[in-house]
């Protein structure tokens, strides 16, 4: 399998990139968006481990909103640095040799200005309350010994306790494995 085989494979379990249009991307969105719900996606090739965690931010931060106080600024920060440190989210196995290959990206809607709103224009039907919105992480790893890895501990939950669960799903070399993790269980076996 080769890099771009296995980054192709990997956005597809994107949930952002299964919608064709915008407006279903909006329909299915709304659908699919549980608070206390999130999802999480790794795949190994090689000697790289991809993993990517999508969350509602209201499990974050408490809202969904865009950022408008100083508290508020201060609390999606906060999590942004958390989120930016992935010993504090994730836990590899020491004995994998794992590091960080480029700098964690994170992603927070409720950082960006929406175009609508940078530009004026204003949709009077747009309820602050349906606003759904996420935060995306993706961390890469390079590991010397990629076949330790047995399972990805996850410490989220320790640091956002608005996370109840996430649907864990990876693409391996020894396969394809799915997983509902919660506080209790929040181990992702990557073997069988």
């Amino acid at each position: 399998m080769t890099q771009l085989n296995i980054i192709i494979i990997f956005l597809l379990l994107s949930s952002s990139i299964l919608c064709a249009t915008e407006k279903e991307h909006k329909k299915r969105h709304h659908e699919a968006h549980i608070h206390g719900h999130g999802k999480l996606n790794a795949a190994i090739e090689r000697n790289k481990l991809m993993i990517e965690i999508e969350v509602p931010a209201y499990n974050i931060v408490g809202f969904e909103h865009q950022a408008k106080t100083d508290k508020q600024k201060s609390k999606v920060k906060q999590a942004v640095d958390i989120f930016r440190k992935p010993q504090l989210i994730i836990k590899l196995d020491a004995s994998a040799g794992c590091s960080l290959a480029k700098k964690a990206e994170v992603k927070a809607d409720l950082l960006e200005k929406k175009k609508e709103e940078s530009s004026g224009n204003h949709n009077q039907h747009r309820d602050e309350a349906e606003e759904h919105s996420e935060f995306h992480v993706e961390y890469s790893f390079h590991c010397k010994k990629i076949d330790n890895i047995k399972a990805i501990h996850v410490r989220a939950f320790q640091q956002f306790s608005g996370i109840e669960e996430l649907e864990a799903r990876a693409i391996t070399p020894k396969g394809q494995f799915t997983q509902e993790l919660k506080q209790s269980s929040a181990n992702f076996r990557l073997e069988q």
